[in-house]
């Protein structure tokens, strides 16, 4: 049988493909419809900023990475000595907005022990801040551990 002739098909056979071509088309517009709410949801809401300028709150004791969208500070809190990671964006870095604000609406919604979690955002002038669980760590023992096997 040649693709897309469905006239060498049984009835039940061509009821079959079309009820399961059917089913496969709702869950894929379900699931744009789920896309397209959260995207109206978020768009509807304007983002909630954390008060305070961050440089005041946390110490950025080091640069730990950078790329496209900013670079990220392993940061100490000035009152409970927490280590967060601190990521900082600049216009240069990503010039537009509304991709800053797309990535954190993105990493709102993200749930997942190995994804680093978003606690708060702040804006100052054209910078943005992003404060993450931090996952730092004191890489020696690990070096040390590497560096010992055969």
């Amino acid at each position: 049988m040649a693709r897309g002739n469905l006239g060498d098909l049984s009835p039940l056979r061509l009821a079959t493909c079309l009820h399961s071509s059917y089913v496969e088309l709702r869950q894929l517009l379900l699931l744009c419809w789920d896309s397209l709410s959260a995207v109206m949801a978020f768009l509807s809401e304007p983002w909630q900023w954390n008060d305070g300028d961050p440089e005041e709150i946390y110490f950025l004791e080091e640069e730990i990475a950078s790329g496209t969208f900013g670079s990220v500070y392993k940061a100490i809190h000035n009152e409970t000595g927490e280590v967060v990671a601190l990521k900082i964006m600049t216009p240069e870095e990503d010039p537009d907005d509304v991709d800053q604000l797309v990535e954190l609406w993105i990493l709102k919604q993200c749930d997942h022990p190995n994804i680093s979690r978003l606690i708060g955002t702040w804006k100052r002038g054209d910078e943005t801040f992003v404060r993450f669980f931090s996952c730092v760590m004191d890489q020696k023992p690990l070096q040390f551990a590497l560096l010992s096997l055969p």
